[in-house]
């Protein structure tokens, strides 16, 4: 007998659907059993987590009296998570112990993830009642993918088939390097109805290690990109960032007047020095532009030992600074998300100093902001495990991850004009 009622076999990452068994024992425990039967890239996965690992949840569910389990609406009494939780069976899975190591090299031929599939078993008794698959995407069937290759970057271009008059958004990540997480987050955007292009500014390929002196003529190359498609509206181009890029893309930003939108999560507010492939600091620049160094703060390991020893937080920079950002000189809308909880940055001081500043200089546009309380500096995407904070409820984590995403995803629709084109 089926007993699961899935609302669609296959769905975006980041998309909430119906899951549902039906037809069961009434007032019954019924164990929910998810495992992943191909490759698996979570946002939130360390590096030595190869995407061939395993990943499971077990949590076990009681019917109602009709004989129904509602996988979003009905808690979880025991197992990876307790309590009520949309996609919980999903979003708080689990790496087998057996981890297999990733041994893959940062390069040009970074894994395409376009989905994974789940193996979703309901047992009684231990016994299998039913099992069923379904398939969770990044891009839907109608993105289309290109690379994008030049002196200073690698890219990945993402876009609606068969459509035109595209806003344009470009994806910076943060220092871990690599192109893997900008591509993830330019791919379930690209979803939404817009293009599209990830891009990897060192760290892969034949690019510097170091995260030193980045030529801020990549953003420029790919604004020139942008407009050389016929897919693209070019008056509509904007940029997102995340960590280290969220610095990179305030900074573009107040270059180059064709980005009119923009979105930092977890942003500085100022240019940090440079840092080395061994993490160490570069004493330059983290970006340049026309061969020359943009101002920045040097590190001390002094002011930051004195920080840890009172308690501070570091860096301990002074408001109008010389190495802090012009953000009133873009010429868009902007939002902010940050945490309070986040341990890499004070991103929060430095998006209510962003405002600050664009208030004292007349800020012509508009200033957004998302604050969260739970969630710390990885705010990503929804629906994937995210074990980094050990000492938060994961379902608050999640919540303030969900929020943080739908608000970038309105964001870019309502101040790109989209056209009418959705999935």
């Amino acid at each position: 007998m089926k007993h699961f009622k899935i609302q669609k076999n296959s769905s975006a990452v980041d998309e909430i659907i119906k899951m549902q068994l039906e037809k069961l024992p009434p007032l019954t425990k019924v164990e929910i059993v998810v495992r992943t039967v191909t490759p698996y890239y979570c946002i939130n996965a360390p590096k030595k987590i190869s995407k061939n690992c395993k990943w499971e949840s077990k949590n076990t569910f009681r019917s109602n009296s009709d004989g129904l389990i509602d996988l979003n609406t009905f808690p979880s009494l025991a197992g990876t998570y307790s309590g009520v939780y949309p996609m919980g069976c999903l979003t708080f899975l689990i790496p087998s112990k057996k981890n297999l190591l990733n041994k893959e090299q940062k390069s040009n031929k970074t894994s395409f993830n376009e989905f994974c599939v789940f193996e979703i078993t309901a047992l009684l008794d231990g016994e299998i009642l039913d099992q069923c698959r379904i398939k969770r995407f990044f891009v839907n069937k109608n993105i289309k993918h290109k690379l994008v290759e030049s002196n200073t970057f690698q890219g990945r271009f993402f876009y609606p088939e068969n459509e035109t008059n595209l806003p344009a958004i470009l994806i910076l990540s943060g220092s871990e390097g690599g192109i893997e997480k900008a591509q993830a987050i330019a791919q379930l955007i690209a979803n939404h109805g817009f293009a599209t292009l990830a891009i990897g500014y060192f760290g892969i390929g034949n690019l510097t290690k170091d995260l030193s002196r980045i030529p801020l003529e990549i953003i420029e190359d790919s604004i020139s990109f942008f407009k050389s498609q016929k897919m693209i509206d070019s008056k509509h181009i904007s940029i997102y960032g995340r960590s280290k890029g969220a610095e990179f893309a305030l900074l573009a930003a107040s270059y180059f007047s064709e980005i009119n939108c923009v979105v930092v999560n977890s942003p500085s507010n100022v240019v940090y020095e440079g840092i080395s492939n061994k993490g160490f600091p570069t004493r330059t620049s983290s970006w340049s532009y026309r061969g020359k160094n943009i101002n920045y703060f040097p590190f001390s390991f002094k002011t930051f030992f004195l920080s840890k020893i009172t308690h501070k937080d570091f860096p301990l920079i002074n408001e109008n600074s010389s190495c802090e950002i012009p953000v009133e000189k873009i010429n868009g809308n902007i939002l902010c998300i940050a945490s309070s909880k986040d341990e890499i940055w004070n991103a929060l001081q430095a998006s209510k100093r962003i405002q600050k500043r664009l208030a004292k200089y007349n800020f012509q546009h508009q200033f957004n902001s998302n604050y969260v309380e739970n969630a710390g500096h990885m705010l990503t995407i929804p629906c994937q495990p995210n074990s980094r904070y050990k000492n938060i409820d994961k379902k608050l984590l999640m919540n303030d991850t969900y929020e943080t995403w739908n608000n970038t995803v309105s964001h870019f629709k309502d101040n790109l004009k989209q056209n009418s084109y959705q999935l």
